[in-house]
């Protein structure tokens, strides 16, 4: 595997250099998308805070539901695509793509620190924001993902990334649970 440029979709992605492992790949009309993996999430961040341990229960019941959301969004938009270079497949078979997603991080943002923040941007302007609040409050997800060639073939493209709220003064989504 070869580390992509910086410009890339993601923040890491590798490509396969074997020339015959990816003219296999690229001559495959069939994906399959597989369940989202959940094996390798990472406990909450925050964990001193107040209410965190709330939070982490609540996002743990509800990571199932997010994983098999993605799943079914990914697949989707495989199938919506103007011009798909593949069949979405129901199952994974020899000469289809599989596709394997997993969450390793899933961090909600806390709906009393995000009031906080506010009532402290008010009170005191950006200053307010700049106590750490802004970061804490902050939710984030990290996924990864690679592509097989076949059900038991080589890895021909992997991903990560983590992605996070923006760093503003408030924001509506702040105060969605």
């Amino acid at each position: 595997m070869t580390c992509q440029p910086a410009d890339a979709v993601f923040q890491f992605t590798w490509a396969a250099t074997e020339k015959a492992a990816v003219k296999n790949a690229q001559a495959m009309k069939q994906i399959y998308v597989a369940p989202v993996s959940l094996a390798e999430l990472r406990p909450m961040l925050d964990v001193r805070l107040r209410g965190s341990k709330s939070r982490g229960e609540a996002r743990d019941k509800h990571a199932s539901e997010l994983a098999a959301a993605l799943q079914r969004e990914v697949s989707e938009e495989l199938q919506k695509h103007p011009a798909p270079h593949y069949t979405v497949m129901g199952n994974p078979g020899a000469n289809t793509l599989v596709l394997e997603l997993a969450v390793t991080e899933l961090n909600p943002a806390s709906v009393p620190l995000s009031a906080a923040k506010l009532a402290a941007s008010l009170a005191l302007g950006p200053a307010g924001s700049a106590g750490g609040l802004a970061m804490r409050s902050a939710g984030n997800i990290a996924t990864e993902g690679r592509l097989r060639a076949g059900t038991k073939g080589p890895t021909v493209y992997q991903y990560a990334d983590n992605r996070s709220d923006k760093l503003t003064f408030y924001s509506i989504r702040d105060f969605r649970l």
